[in-house]
């Protein structure tokens, strides 16, 4: 959680939402708003103007399950690239 305001997370969140450059980037929301707030929330609370992230882990997080949920969020923005000879072309190209 943000030191100067507990849901400074949430605000940064809608922002990016709104910002055309931003706005299809996955976001995973890493919080402990759960432990501090007491307020369980849980993926049913995501929503696309009050909470407009694409997943969410409470802190301490796992790493495990860190990587896996990247790997998912990330896995159809990497497929998109590959099929317009983005990301991965780049990357193979410079010998990576």
């Amino acid at each position: 959680m943000f030191p100067e305001d507990d849901f400074a997370g949430f605000e940064l969140a809608r922002a990016m939402r709104q910002c055309g450059s931003l706005r299809r980037i996955p976001i995973l929301m890493l919080t402990g708003v759960n432990d501090k707030l007491l307020l369980n929330f849980s993926t049913l609370d995501l929503d696309s103007s009050w909470l407009p992230v694409s997943d969410f882990l409470d802190k301490p997080v796992d790493v495990d399950q860190l990587a896996s949920k990247a790997k998912a969020l990330l896995q159809p923005v990497v497929s998109q690239a590959d099929s317009t000879g983005g990301f991965q072309s780049q990357y193979e190209s410079e010998g990576r």
